[in-house]
C-alpha cells in the first residue's frame, strides 16, 4: 500500500512538472504573440487588422457561468408547486430531475482539477478575477445542495411519477399494437405492385400518415426518458420507414425505365440507335442489381428486372434484323406475307415476342433439370416445384402452337401471345429467386466447392455396387492423377427421414471433408515415424504429396531445435 501511495506521490509530482515546462513554452509564446503588430500592410495597399487574430490567441480563460445558470434554473424548476398535480408542471419537475441526473458525474469531477488549474496558473501572476475565485467557492456547495434537493423532490413526486409510468406503459401496449395493425396494412398497399397508378400520390399519403404515427412515438419516448420507463424499440414504425425510403427509390428507377422505353417505342425503325438502347439497358440492369436485396421479392421489382431483360433481348433481335445484309426484296417478300401495305406493327411484335420467348426458353431450360430432375429440390421447395410443374406445362403447350404454324409472323402476331410470355417469364423469375435463395442456405451450410476442400483435388472413387450407382467414398483423386485412399468409407447420402434417404449435399460433404482431414492426418503420423526408417526416395514416393513437405518441416523444425539444446547445454 505504501508503495502505491509513494508511486502515485511520484506520477502526481511528474504532471507537475511536466505542466510546468508546457506553460513556459506557452508564456514564450504568448511574449511572442504580444510582439505581434495590430495591424500589418501588405504591398503597400492592403491593411490586415489582428487585433482578432491576437485576442482569440490570447483568450484562454474558462469561466463557471453556465453551470451557475443550470444551478440557478434547475433550483426554480425543481421547486415548482404541485399541490394540484398539474402534469405540465410535473413533466417540467421531471425534465429538470433528468438534466441534473446526466450530468452528476461530470459536474462531479470538474471542480478539483478545476481548482487545481487555477492555483498553477496563478504562479505565473496571470488570476482570474474575484468573481470567479468566489464563484469556485460557492458553485460546489450549491451544486450539494441542488442534489440534495432533487433527491426530496424525486421522493416527493414518486406517487404521480408512479401513476404516469403505469399510464405510459399503457399507452406503449394500445400503440405496439396499432403499429402491427398498420404494418400489416402496409404490406398490401398497391404501391408494391408494378402496375400500381399514381405511385407517388400513394407514397406521398402514406408518408404523412407515417409522419404522425411517428410523432406520437417520439412523444411516447420523450416521455418513456422523463419518467425512466423502458419501453419497446417500435421496430414495425422503423421497417415501415425503411420500405418507403426504398419504394420512393425503387419507383424513381420504374418510371425512369418506363419513360426510356415508351420514347424508344415512338423512334422510327431507321433511326434506332441499338448500340446506345443496349448501354443504357445494361446501365439500368446495374442500377437495378444495386438496388437493396429486401426489394426482390417486390412485384414492383421482379416486373422492373423482367422488364429491363427483355428490352434487352429485344434489342439484340433488332441488332440482327438491322442487318445490312438484308435487301429490299426481304421487305418485300414481308409485305406480301403481311398482306398490308406497311409491316412495321407486325415487325415490332415479331421482334419483341421472338426476345420474349428466347429468354423464357432460356430460362426454363436451366431450370428444368433442378425442379424436374433432383427429388430433393421438389422436397424441400414444394410450392415453387409446382409452380414450375404449369409453367413447364404452359410453355410446351405454347411451343406445340407455334411447331403447328411454321409461319413465323402468323405465329408471332397471335392475339395474346406476348402476354402470356411475359407472364411466363415472371413466374419463372419468381422460381429463379425462390431457387438462389435456397442455395444460398448451402452455400451457408458448406461455403466451399468439392475441388476446393484441397488442392488439386479432382474426384471421388466410389465403391462399386450391384445397383451400379455407388455412394460409398473409398478415396479422393488428384489432378495429377495421385490417388489417395481413405483411412474410412463415408456414404454421400444425407439423412434418412421416415424411411426416405434425403440427399442434403451439404450433409455429406462436411461428412467426406472430415474423413479427407483424418486422413491426412493419419497418413502424416505415419509418415514422421518412418521418416529415419527408409530412404528417402522410397519414403517420398509411400506417402501422399501433401504430406510429405509438412513431415520435412516437422523433422527439420526438431531437428534444428536439438541441435541448439545442445549446443547451450555444452556451453
Amino acid at each position: 500500500m505504501n508503495f502505491i501511495l509513494i508511486s502515485s506521490i511520484h506520477i502526481q509530482h511528474f504532471c507537475c512538472l511536466y505542466f510546468l515546462f508546457q506553460i513556459d513554452r506557452y508564456e514564450a509564446l504568448y511574449t511572442e504573440l504580444e510582439a505581434i503588430e495590430t495591424t500589418v500592410l501588405f504591398d503597400k495597399w492592403f491593411r490586415l487588422d489582428v487585433r482578432p487574430f491576437k485576442h482569440s490567441l490570447l483568450e484562454n480563460t474558462k469561466n463557471l457561468t453556465e453551470l451557475d445558470k443550470f444551478i440557478k434554473e434547475a433550483e426554480v424548476g425543481v421547486a415548482q408547486d404541485l399541490g394540484n398535480g398539474d402534469y405540465d408542471i410535473l413533466v417540467s419537475i421531471m425534465g429538470h430531475l433528468v438534466g441534473v441526473r446526466e450530468r452528476i458525474h461530470s459536474t462531479d469531477a470538474m471542480f478539483e482539477p478545476l481548482k487545481a488549474t487555477i492555483a498553477l496558473v496563478k504562479q505565473y501572476g496571470d488570476d482570474l478575477p474575484e468573481t470567479m475565485h468566489l464563484k469556485l467557492q460557492e458553485l460546489p456547495e450549491q451544486w450539494e445542495s441542488l442534489k440534495k434537493q432533487c433527491d426530496l423532490i424525486r421522493q416527493h413526486v414518486a406517487p404521480l411519477k408512479a401513476s404516469e409510468v403505469s399510464a405510459i406503459r399503457k399507452k406503449c401496449i394500445k400503440f405496439e399494437t396499432r403499429q402491427a395493425v398498420y404494418r400489416e396494412k402496409f404490406k398490401k398497399y398497391s404501391f408494391f405492385n408494378f402496375s400500381c397508378e399514381l405511385p407517388y400520390w400513394r407514397l406521398e399519403r402514406v408518408n404523412m400518415r407515417l409522419q404522425r404515427l411517428e410523432e406520437e412515438m417520439h412523444q411516447l419516448q420523450d416521455s418513456a426518458v422523463l419518467f425512466e420507463v423502458v419501453i419497446p424499440e417500435f421496430k414495425y414504425m422503423k421497417a415501415c420507414r425503411k420500405e418507403l425510403r426504398m419504394l420512393k427509390q425503387l419507383w424513381d428507377h420504374i418510371c425512369l425505365v418506363r419513360a426510356c422505353v415508351d420514347y424508344w417505342k415512338t423512334t422510327p425503325w431507321r433511326e434506332v440507335d441499338v448500340e446506345n438502347m443496349d448501354i443504357e439497358c445494361k446501365k439500368f440492369a446495374k442500377d437495378i442489381r444495386s438496388l437493396d436485396k429486401e426489394m426482390r421479392s417486390w412485384d414492383a421489382y421482379i416486373n422492373l428486372d423482367a422488364t429491363v431483360k427483355n428490352m434487352l433481348t429485344s434489342l439484340r433481335a433488332v441488332a440482327e434484323l438491322q442487318n445490312p445484309s438484308l435487301r429490299e426484296r426481304h421487305w418485300g417478300q414481308l409485305l406480301i406475307a403481311t398482306k398490308s401495305e406497311s409491316s412495321t406493327k407486325s415487325f415490332v411484335t415479331l421482334t419483341l415476342c421472338s426476345a420474349c420467348r428466347f429468354e423464357v426458353q432460356r430460362t426454363w431450360s436451366h431450370l428444368e433439370s433442378i425442379f424436374i430432375g433432383s427429388d430433393d429440390i421438389r422436397r424441400q421447395l414444394p410450392e415453387d416445384s409446382a409452380r414450375f410443374d404449369q409453367i413447364d406445362i404452359d410453355f410446351k403447350e405454347l411451343v406445340a402452337e407455334m411447331v403447328a404454324n411454321p409461319h413465323v409472323l402468323k405465329a408471332t402476331n397471335r392475339t395474346g401471345l406476348f402476354p402470356r410470355l411475359e407472364a411466363l417469364q415472371a413466374e419463372l423469375t419468381l422460381c429463379e429467386k425462390t431457387l438462389a435463395e435456397y442455395l444460398e442456405t448451402k452455400r451457408l451450410a458448406f461455403p466451399r466447392h468439392l475441388t476446393k476442400l484441397f488442392d488439386s483435388i479432382a474426384g471421388l472413387k466410389f465403391a462399386e455396387e450391384e445397383s451400379g450407382e455407388g455412394t460409398a467414398a473409398v478415396g479422393m483423386k488428384a489432378k495429377d492423377g495421385e490417388y489417395v485412399e481413405f483411412s474410412n468409407i463415408t456414404n454421400c447420402v444425407g439423412p434418412n427421414i421416415e424411411g426416405v434417404v434425403v440427399l442434403q449435399v451439404e450433409k455429406w460433404l462436411m461428412s467426406v471433408l472430415q474423413v479427407m482431414r483424418d486422413t491426412v492426418r493419419a497418413r502424416m503420423t505415419d509418415a514422421v515415424v518412418a521418416y529415419e526408417d527408409r530412404p528417402r526416395d522410397q519414403w517420398i514416393g509411400d506417402y501422399p504429396a501433401q504430406v510429405t513437405p509438412s513431415c520435412n518441416m516437422c523433422y527439420g523444425l526438431y531437428t534444428h531445435t536439438h541441435t541448439h539444446t545442445h549446443i547451450w547445454i555444452n556451453i
